[in-house]
């Protein structure tokens, strides 16, 4: 079975103090944006940018694969959500709540936040968790 270590960023990356509540929340409301957008129009391009392209996975519990399935690398991610997005009619895609910093130490570092979408084939009303690993450019999900 292949190791999947837990990515470190940067020590200094982001200074934990400046990390409020509302400072998360607004990080993340432009990623699930950006992630919605690329996600809307099949763009598969920007779609893979939203992640984070070493380690990044997504792991769907039923909602659209209706199965456990554990997809990895930012390109298969994308492919899949483009594919699986069209044969269940996923829409509404929203951030629930407020989003969370958490700093385990200097080097892991991410935001976590949860969201809501709907399918429409079957209709379906479904839930979901994002971590977002900040760097210096932008946040990148690490996990879907």
């Amino acid at each position: 079975m292949a190791e999947t270590p837990l990515p470190v960023i940067a020590a200094g990356t982001v200074d934990p103090a400046s990390m409020s509540r509302s400072m998360s929340t607004n990080l993340a409301l432009d990623r699930t944006k950006k992630f919605r957008e690329a996600l809307e129009a099949d763009d598969l391009t920007a779609l893979g940018s939203c992640f984070y392209a070493e380690q990044a996975y997504w792991k769907d519990q039923l909602a659209l694969t209706y199965h456990l399935r554990t997809f990895q690398q930012a390109g298969a991610i994308a492919a899949s959500l483009i594919e699986t997005k069209k044969l269940r009619g996923v829409d509404n895609m929203e951030l629930e709540g407020e989003a969370n910093f958490v700093s385990v130490s200097p080097t892991l570092q991410f935001i976590d936040c949860n969201f809501t979408f709907k399918t429409r084939s079957p209709g379906a009303a479904c839930h979901g968790k994002l971590l977002l690993l900040p760097n210096k450019t932008k946040e990148e999900l690490l996990v879907l």
